[in-house]
This record gives C-alpha cells, sequence and structure tokens, in this order.
C-alpha cells in the first residue's frame, strides 16, 4: 500500500490444513467403522467406533491405533485405521452314547454362521444305532441356518453285559477284567492290583475271595476289589525339645492322606520354621506316601546388655554372657584404663558389682570411671615477688599443662625450679604430683652517699642498696674540726629518710671547718718547734 492518506482494513486470510482418516474393515463384510472427524484439522482429535456385521465379532484395531478402543489426538498427518472383524463360527459337539458304540460325524464342523451340516451315525461291531438326540433327533439329522453351538449325540445300545468293576475305596488300586463287556454267555477273569500304599484283601459282589471268574455271563456284573490302606507314621519332635512343641492334626497318615502340623513355642523361645519334610512356617503334609520327619524348631529369646563404659576412654566393661537367653544370667565386670579408677555401676546395675539374674527384657549397664587428677604445686618464690599459673591444674593421667610466671612490680623473673627449668614451663605426660617454682628476685636501688668535703665526716644509710619500695635512713658524722651542716641531692635538712624507693638515690652529707681551729692547730704546732730547739741546745752544752 502506498500513498495511504486514511485508515485501512486489511484481512489474511487462512485455510486449516486438513488430514484424512483412512478408516477400513477387514473382510469389509465383517463391519463398518466410522470416525467422529475426518478429515481432521492439524493439531485436532478424532475417535473411531467399529460396529460388527451380524455373524462377525470385532476383534480389535490396527494401523495408528491398537486394541479395542481409537482416539487419535494432536494429529498432524494422515492416519490409518482398520477394524478387524472375526467370523463367528459354531462347533458341533457330536458324541456317541456311548463311546464305544460306534461313531458320529458331521460333514461341516464348525459351522460359519447361517450355515448347514448334515451329521451321521456308524455303530461298532456289537452295538445298534437307536437314534439321534440333542439338536437333532430320529435316525437323521440335518443342521440349517446355524446361528449357534450345537449338541448332537449318537445313541448306541451295547448287545453285551457290561462288568462294573470298581476299586475300594478308589485310589487303594484297581481292577481289571479280561473282557468287558462281556457278550451273552462270555467269560471273563478279573484280577486286582493294589496302589503303592495299599494291600489287597479280597473281592466283593460277584466274586468273592481273593480271585475272580466269571462264566456264561447273561446278565451284568458288578466286582469290588477291596484294598487296605498303609499308614506312615509322623515323627513330629521340637528342637530344642524345651523349645516347645508340635502337634499333627492326623497321625498316622493313611497313604495318600494328609496331615497339618503346628508348633506351639514355650515361653521365653520363638517359633522359627520347620525342618525335614516341611519347611517355613506351615507345615502342610498332603498325598502323604512314606514316613515323615516333621521338626518345629525354637530360638531361646536373647536380650542384649548394652554394657558401656562412661566416659569411654575411662575403661572397659564386660559381661559373662551377651546376649542372655530368657530367664538366664549375666556377671558384668568393669576395668579401669591406666589414669582412671572405677567409680561404680549404673543403669540397671548399681554399687561396685553387677549380677543380673532371670533376664526378661533388654538390659543397660553403664561402668562409670573417673579420671585420676594430679595436682600442680606451683608457688612463687618468695611469695611477694610474682605469681605462677598453670593452664591445667589439677591434670588429668597423661594430660598436659603449662605454667607461666608473672613478676610483681619490683621484681624480675629468673626462671623455674622443681619439675621445670629454664624460663618456660611445659609439663607432659603427667602421671604425677607436679612441683612447679617460680623464682623471682627483688630489684635493688644504691645509695650514692657521699661527704663534702671527704674529709669533713662521713655519711651511712641504714639499707644500702634498698629494694623496691623499701625505706633507708641516712646519718652524718663530721670529723673532727668540721660540724655537719646538712643533707643536700635526695635529703635535705639535717635528716635523712628516704621511703617508697624506686630509683637510685644520691644523698651528700655537708660538712664545715669549726672556727679558730686552724689557729689553734698552728700555735700548738710553733710551741712545739719551740721547745724542741731548746731541748736541742741544752743537749749541745
Amino acid at each position: 500500500m502506498t500513498n495511504v492518506t486514511s485508515n485501512k482494513t486489511v484481512t489474511a486470510n487462512f485455510t486449516a490444513i486438513t488430514y484424512p482418516i483412512n478408516a477400513t474393515a477387514n473382510p469389509s463384510i465383517g463391519g463398518s467403522m466410522s470416525c467422529s472427524v475426518n478429515p481432521v484439522t492439524y493439531g485436532g482429535s478424532s475417535n473411531c467406533t467399529a460396529t460388527a456385521n451380524t455373524g462377525y465379532n470385532f476383534s480389535g484395531f490396527s494401523g495408528d491405533c491398537y486394541g479395542t478402543s481409537c482416539s487419535l489426538t494432536n494429529i498432524t498427518a494422515t492416519k490409518t485405521v482398520t477394524a478387524n472383524f472375526t467370523a463367528i463360527t459354531y462347533p458341533i459337539n457330536a458324541t456317541a452314547n456311548p463311546s464305544i458304540g460306534g461313531s458320529v460325524n458331521c460333514s461341516v464342523n464348525p459351522v460359519a454362521y447361517g450355515g448347514s451340516s448334515n451329521c451321521s451315525a456308524t455303530p461298532n461291531s456289537g452295538y445298534t444305532f437307536t437314534g439321534f438326540s440333542g439338536d437333532c433327533s430320529g435316525t437323521s439329522c440335518s443342521l440349517n441356518n446355524v446361528t449357534g453351538n450345537k449338541t448332537v449325540m449318537a445313541n448306541f445300545t451295547a448287545i453285551t453285559y457290561p462288568i462294573t468293576a470298581t476299586a475300594n475305596p478308589s485310589i487303594g488300586g484297581s481292577v481289571n477284567c479280561s473282557v468287558n463287556p462281556v457278550s451273552y454267555g462270555g467269560s471273563s477273569n478279573c484280577t486286582a492290583t493294589p496302589n503303592s500304599g495299599y494291600t489287597f484283601t479280597g473281592f466283593g459282589g460277584d466274586c468273592y475271595g481273593t480271585s475272580c471268574s466269571l462264566t456264561n455271563v447273561t446278565a451284568t456284573k458288578t466286582v469290588t476289589a477291596n484294598f487296605t490302606a498303609i499308614t506312615y507314621p509322623i515323627n513330629a519332635t521340637a528342637n530344642p525339645s524345651i523349645g516347645g512343641n508340635v502337634n499333627c492334626s492326623v497321625n498316622p497318615v493313611v497313604y495318600g492322606g494328609s496331615s497339618n502340623c503346628a508348633a506351639t513355642a514355650n515361653t521365653g523361645y520363638t517359633f522359627t520354621g520347620f525342618a525335614g519334610d516341611c519347611s517355613g512356617t506351615s507345615c502342610s503334609l498332603t498325598n502323604v506316601t512314606a514316613n515323615k520327619t516333621v521338626t518345629a524348631n525354637f530360638t531361646a529369646i536373647t536380650y542384649p546388655i548394652n554394657a558401656t563404659a562412661n566416659p569411654s576412654t575411662g575403661g572397659n566393661v564386660s559381661c559373662s554372657v551377651n546376649p542372655v537367653t530368657y530367664g538366664g544370667s549375666s556377671n558384668c565386670a568393669a576395668t579401669a584404663n591406666t589414669g582412671y579408677t572405677f567409680t561404680g555401676f549404673g543403669g540397671d546395675c548399681s554399687g561396685t558389682s553387677c549380677s543380673l539374674t532371670n533376664v526378661t527384657a533388654t538390659k543397660t549397664v553403664t561402668a562409670n570411671f573417673t579420671a585420676i587428677t594430679y595436682p600442680i604445686n606451683a608457688t612463687a618464690n618468695p611469695s611477694i615477688g610474682g605469681s605462677v599459673n598453670c593452664s591445667v591444674n589439677p591434670v588429668t593421667y597423661g594430660g598436659s599443662s603449662n605454667c607461666a610466671a608473672t613478676a610483681n612490680t619490683g621484681y624480675t623473673f629468673t626462671g623455674f625450679g622443681g619439675d621445670c627449668s629454664g624460663t618456660s614451663c611445659s609439663l607432659n605426660n603427667v602421671t604425677g604430683n607436679k612441683t612447679v617454682t617460680a623464682n623471682f628476685t627483688a630489684i635493688t636501688y644504691p645509695i650514692n652517699a657521699t661527704a663534702n668535703p671527704s674529709i669533713g665526716g662521713s655519711v651511712n644509710c641504714s639499707v644500702n642498696p634498698v629494694v623496691y619500695g623499701g625505706s633507708s635512713n641516712c646519718a652524718a658524722t663530721a670529723n673532727a674540726g668540721y660540724t655537719f651542716t646538712g643533707f643536700s641531692g635526695d635529703c635535705s635538712g639535717t635528716s635523712c629518710s628516704l621511703t617508697n624507693v624506686t630509683a637510685n638515690k644520691t644523698v651528700t652529707a655537708n660538712f664545715k671547718l669549726t672556727e679558730g681551729y686552724v689557729l689553734n692547730v698552728i700555735k700548738k704546732a710553733r710551741d712545739r718547734v719551740l721547745s724542741l730547739l731548746l731541748m736541742v741546745k741544752l743537749v749541745v752544752a
């Protein structure tokens, strides 16, 4: 569109793609089929149904459907669906009565729906045909427009006399007659054969004793062979005998007979199953033809003892019997590991011994242990010098501990003594008491005490050097001709008392000459010299 100057409407027209369903009947005369939608638009659905004609059965779909229903969905291509039909046929149950009297044959068997068949009878030697019965009657049989199953019986009459030979009981054995049925005036010998598990005891009916010979037969005969069943014992036992008992509904059992055995557990036992001629938890013996052995197995109920050590590293606990059978006994003993002591039982035991008797339930026994600990005697030397602490104290057996020393103000740590040495202390694999001494040395401060002038006198301090925080008193003594004038430095005045000393100190004692002392000394010296000169003169003279 070009040069658009107004609104426009454009419609695009589409046609849905359709897919045909090729729907056919097989065979075509068998029936018909139809689909709800055909053809089907793209992605559409259709349901197809089959209808059988008279005389046919619908047997199922094939092609793009299978089974007895057909639902096509999301169709995106051509589909093929075949409805399969099967022609209905009807069997003719054609029998001879009695079967040894002759035979009957039908020209068509089975017969298609609406078809026909002719049946004819042929007697065997010694028999005459007496007529049809069932869906035919009289002496001829023509079946027309057959639309259901048919029964045709050809009846024959024997010209002979049957011998009714039976075994009593029927499972006891068999009886056979050499000729049966017997023609008029004929003969037959009958013999009895016992089955396994039975013995023959004699004939009854038209024979007696242990042999049977029928002669000049002019009527039906009855011969009974009598048998007695052999019986078989069931050896039913409990294992162990105290575990319970086993009973069988029939014991002994006649040949071919049956018996059910049941097990009952005694208190403290459970039934675990049968063995021998039975297995599993039930025992049904059928068609017994030999001696049987049935063992009911029982297992004593046991109760576990949950024996634990607390703590698990502290030791172990063992019980003489574990698990314990119902009503049984067990003694439990505890053994401490190195570094632990046993303190007693808990749970289903108490105290220091454990004897469990008449056990009828699960038991719990706990052996309690306490770790042996070793104290560390940690001291400071001197006690005012500082402190010593150990990371673990007391220490469990085999354990470790680190000890550290802290000096107080005015002291220095000089090293460990006892079970440690040097300036560090690590105690490992402790298996005994330990002694650790942290040695400290007091810090001392010297007092530099001097006289000024040195010939003027002396100065002495009561304590020198002085420990940290200590005290000292200093005193000055003047020499002859000097007088003490006072202290200077860390003291002043005429007395000196140093307290709480935390550093080196300087104390000076000041002195001065005494007035007139020097002139007097000179005068005395002059007089002494003159006296000596006079003495010299006197000696010379």
